[in-house]
């Protein structure tokens, strides 16, 4: 009898170190669990870059799709407009924007949409649709 008695003491003992571990660890990072909890929930909004240059090549329209991507991913939760672009898109070859997308993003998600890019217009809007998970580059 004495040995249970014992064996329960000692029970109580290991229960109440793992509990005051557990209770001073949630102490010890309670500031990175809130700051975690915060960014959870914090919606960020996309504020949209003018760029005004004289010549804007493929590859930096390229780039700018990715970058829209990147700030937008899949868990963004409305349409956006990342970039305005001014200045002249003459040099922009938009197969080989599209080609380049496709190596990058293969699956198909985001989708690339160039269709209402005009390269002889002096403007582009390069944005996120949220409905097909779609970077589209317009004029």
């Amino acid at each position: 009898m004495r040995g249970l008695a014992l064996e329960y003491v000692v029970q109580w003992i290991i229960l109440l170190t793992v509990a005051m571990v557990v209770i001073s660890m949630f102490i010890y990072f309670s500031e990175d669990i809130k700051r975690f909890l915060r960014k959870q929930t914090k919606e960020v909004r996309i504020e949209a870059r003018e760029i005004e240059k004289e010549y804007f090549s493929s590859g930096e329209i390229l780039a700018y799709a990715f970058s829209c991507w990147d700030k937008t991913g899949e868990n963004y939760k409305e349409d956006a407009a990342c970039f305005y672009l001014f200045g002249n898109f003459s040099k922009v070859d938009k197969s080989w924007v599209y080609e380049q997308f496709l190596e990058r993003y293969p699956e198909g998600k985001p989708r690339l949409d160039l269709a209402t890019f005009d390269t002889s217009k002096n403007y582009a809007k390069i944005k996120f649709r949220r409905l097909d998970f779609a970077i589209v580059v317009e004029n």
